[in-house]
């Protein structure tokens, strides 16, 4: 589901009309409105990525593919988040993206032995 809203993400910084207008209640028609979308779906993503992360780590499978797999994408999502517009941005998310990512490679590497 994360992966999705990254996608629906991704996709409204391109299409028109924007996709999911009426996201949570919020009503994002007109195009000022349309970067505060994707901030809100790419919120949602890295949100529901954490919180499947946390679950899999006390499910005890925080060093299975599966987990390196939500790792990889929430620093991709944090990615994209950095190179959006200051308003929708954290200042530490390239930071943060990196963390992750190096986090995924390192889980990758020791599965494969």
């Amino acid at each position: 589901l994360a992966e999705l809203y990254y996608c629906c993400a991704s996709a409204n910084t391109r299409s028109e009309p924007p996709l999911l207008p009426q996201f949570e209640g919020g009503d994002y028609r007109g195009p000022q409105r349309r970067i505060e979308l994707v901030g809100a779906l790419t919120h949602k993503s890295i949100a529901l990525s954490l919180s499947a992360i946390e679950t899999l780590r006390e499910a005890g499978a925080g060093q299975r593919s599966e987990c390196q797999a939500v790792m990889k994408d929430v620093g991709k999502v944090l990615a994209f988040r950095a190179r959006l517009p200051p308003a929708i941005m954290r200042p530490d998310d390239e930071e943060q993206s990196r963390r992750w990512l190096k986090q995924a490679l390192d889980l990758s590497k020791r599965l494969k032995g």
